[in-house]
């Protein structure tokens, strides 16, 4: 029984396809485990999914708003002649992210998917694979830090910020709610992984739900949460440890004119953003407007250890905008940002209640964890695209209707 509510089948985790399950498991335990070809086999599966014929419980004629996410992905191959293939070949793995999962989202709609379903399936999944770790982790290493569990577990994703919106969402009562132990689970995984991203992303869904889901019992019971926490991290001893952790987000942000080696090692990300747009400034206008195309470098003053060797050029950056700007250009940037204004435009005529919120709420995340994470094509957004794919096919127009 145990294992049974564990180790979901598709039909229980509410998903149509055996590629779709396969896929979106692959993408999950890709957080989990730094292997490029878990990822790969990911957007193998889901692109299978999107592109095999299948049956259609409802459909849609609306826009196709996955144009603008394809776009940029045929501007950065026309332009990666001059680059090295191996570089351009991770990047436009890395741009196929958003057009292939906001497909698949359509596409799960299409066959009458159940979204809740999913969100709160691969959740479950997600939560035992983390607790599993940190358990090992424990065994293995004794007591370990914040850090320690974001490096060597999990650094967070989208999947856990829906699920808890939609557990408040579906809520009947506190009572019920503060009794089941799933809903327990997943804030403990939650507030475990330490991610500031992710808990401002969630704050952000709360702000722009309204009453939908925040009212003031819920903002008095965070209060004492809150507090709660605090006292039990106080007990032990997990301050310096948290303090580390914020002392360390905020040096990276520290930005310089004139850098050394030493600067750029306690403000790696600021210098990151201080290269790559040295880079683009000096782009020919042509580059600019078009990206240096896939495979494209950010030249470095100084050499930098990632991933265990020494590199004076870098092929990826964690500021997202500025990694389109390089790869894609101004159109590349462009697009992006119609995709989201059109979805964001139409997203009050949603005609599922809960559309509206997850749509907004997935906007302010995308472009809250571009800045640091390059969220827009991480393996962390992959069910952010799910949601915007599926809550968009909801969305009416004056040309379509409501479907």
């Amino acid at each position: 029984m145990l294992i049974s509510k564990i180790i979901h089948t598709p039909r229980q985790i509410g998903a149509p396809s055996q590629f779709l399950f396969w896929g979106l498991l692959l993408s999950v335990l890709g957080l989990f485990f730094s292997s490029n070809y878990l990822k790969l086999g990911s957007l193998f599966l889901m692109g299978i999914y999107i592109f095999l014929p299948v049956k259609k419980v409802r459909r849609y004629h609306g826009e196709k708003l996955e144009f603008y996410l394809l776009l940029p992905c045929v501007i950065g191959i026309v332009f990666a002649w001059k680059n090295h293939l191996a570089d351009a070949v991770r990047d436009i793995l890395f741009f196929l992210i958003p057009y292939i999962y906001f497909l698949a989202g359509k596409r799960f709609f299409k066959q009458g998917g159940n979204i809740r379903a999913l969100i709160f399936g691969y959740s479950k999944i997600y939560c035992v694979i983390f607790l599993l770790l940190l358990c090992c982790l424990w065994y293995e290493m004794g007591f370990i830090g914040v850090l320690e569990i974001r490096d060597f577990v999990s650094p967070g994703s989208f999947l856990l910020v829906y699920c808890i919106v939609l557990l408040y969402e579906k809520r009947k009562s506190w009572r019920n709610l503060l009794h089941n132990p799933w809903f327990i689970a997943v804030h403990a995984v939650f507030l475990a992984q330490f991610s500031r991203t992710y808990v401002i992303i969630l704050a952000a869904f709360f702000f722009l739900s309204g009453k939908k889901i925040v009212d003031a019992k819920i903002i008095w019971r965070a209060i004492a949460f809150f507090v709660i926490a605090t006292l039990i991290a106080g007990a032990f001893g997990l301050y310096d440890l948290i303090g580390e952790t914020l002392h360390k987000a905020m040096s990276e942000l520290h930005f310089n004119d004139d850098w050394t080696q030493e600067d750029m090692g306690t403000s790696y990300r600021a210098y990151e953003i201080f290269a790559a747009f040295n880079e683009f400034k000096n782009y020919s206008f042509i580059s600019k407007i078009f990206g240096g195309g896939f495979g494209a470098l950010v030249h470095l003053d100084f050499s930098v250890v990632l991933g265990g060797g020494e590199y004076s050029e870098i092929p990826w950056m964690h500021n997202g905008y500025l990694y389109i700007l390089i790869k894609s250009g101004l159109i590349g940037m462009l697009c992006y940002l119609t995709f989201l204004v059109k979805i964001f435009k139409r997203a009050k005529h949603c005609v599922d209640p809960r559309g509206r919120v997850m749509i907004l709420g997935s906007i302010a995340g995308l472009l809250l964890s571009n800045m640091v994470i390059c969220g827009i094509f991480s393996n962390e957004s992959v069910f952010c695209y799910i949601v915007l794919g599926y809550f968009s096919s909801f969305l009416a127009t004056k040309k379509t209707g409501l479907h």
